[in-house]
Formats: structure tokens, sequence, C-alpha cells
């Protein structure tokens, strides 16, 4: 036990013999700023893509609502027809027509000086209009099969429709990769695609 006595004391001793080192050669590194590129283009990339989705929706939609007015066509306004019914007859007393004549002829006593009235308008000859039949629809044009072995459409006249959809008075029957049937009224129409 000795020998781990004098080896303390020796090394005591060697502390108090060397000087403490002074503060004031410390040297310190500065301080580097945190790496933020990581939070700002991680926010970035999402929003950049949400707006582009959107812009992609808005465009897809734009075209959707182009090929409906399109695929409708523009159909003239109907043209106003009027019924025009001649001016009511004056009635007498006991329900009996008067008649005016059209051109009165003056009558003149010697005492006196009568004008005549002049007439009233004359009545304008009744239009009758003739009710128009209701346009035909635009027989059935492919324009385009979008094929998937899952679940099929065919655009048609501009309306998208799948298997069992309604086109009109037809129903959609089968589609494949060149052509659409619709079967109705009686009738098989096989529509291929234009070439």
């Amino acid at each position: 036990m000795s020998l781990i006595n004098q080896a303390l004391k020796r090394a005591q001793e060697a502390q108090d013999q060397t000087p403490p080192e002074p503060l004031h050669d410390l040297h310190f590194r500065p301080v580097e700023p945190a790496h933020r590129t990581r939070h700002s283009l991680g926010l970035v990339v999402p929003i950049s893509l949400a707006v582009v989705a959107l812009l992609l929706l808005f465009l897809v939609w734009q075209s959707v609502q182009q090929n409906r007015v399109a695929a409708r066509g523009v159909q003239p306004a109907p043209a106003e027809t009027s019924i025009t019914t001649p001016a009511p007859e004056p009635v007498g007393p006991l329900g009996t027509v008067i008649s005016q004549p059209s051109d009165p002829a003056p009558v003149t006593e010697p005492s006196e000086s009568i004008t005549p009235e002049p007439p009233g308008p004359e009545p304008a000859p009744a239009v009758v209009a003739t009710p128009q039949p209701p346009p035909k629809p635009a027989p059935p044009r492919l324009q385009g099969i979008i094929f998937s072995p899952v679940r099929p459409s065919a655009v048609i006249n501009g309306k998208t429709l799948f298997l069992g959809d309604r086109f009109g008075d037809q129903r959609v029957l089968a589609i494949d990769k060149e052509s659409a049937t619709l079967v109705g009224g009686g009738q098989t129409n096989v529509l291929t695609l234009e070439q």
C-alpha cells in the first residue's frame, strides 16, 4: 500500500508545480448557420405540384365544356311568329254587330257642313304560325374509343358512354378496339371509327 501512497504524493506534487493554463488562450470557432434548404424545398415542391394539378384539371374541364358545345352544334333560335287578330268590331244593342263602311260617304246638309271622320287603322291580316316539327337528333357518330378490358368506353357525339349507357333511345351493347354497337328501337347500329 505504501507504493500507492507514494505514487499519489508524486502526482500531487507534479500538479502543484505546473501552473494552470490561462483562459485567454482559448480559441472559439464561430457558430455556423443551420442548413434550412431542405425545409424550404420540402414545401415548395408539394405546393408547385398542387398548382400544376389544379391547372391541368381546369384545362381538362374547359376542353370537356368546349366539346359539349361543339357536339350540340349551334342551333338557330326559333323564329318568332306573331299572330295578329283583327280589331273587334263594335257591338250595338242586343248583340248586333255594327259594321263600319271602309269609305264612308260624306253627308251634307244645306244648313250644316259635316266633316267626315278619318277611318281607323286597317286591321292587319292574321298570320297563322305553323308548328315546326322538332329537329331530328344527329345520327350517332363514333369519335373515339378508350379501350380497357375492365371498363371500355366510347365517345359518341361528344359524350363518353360506357357499356349499358343510353344514347337517345339506344343502349350501348358492346365496345371493342375499333367499334361500338348500339341497340334500340328494333335496330342494331355498329359504329366504327372514322379514318
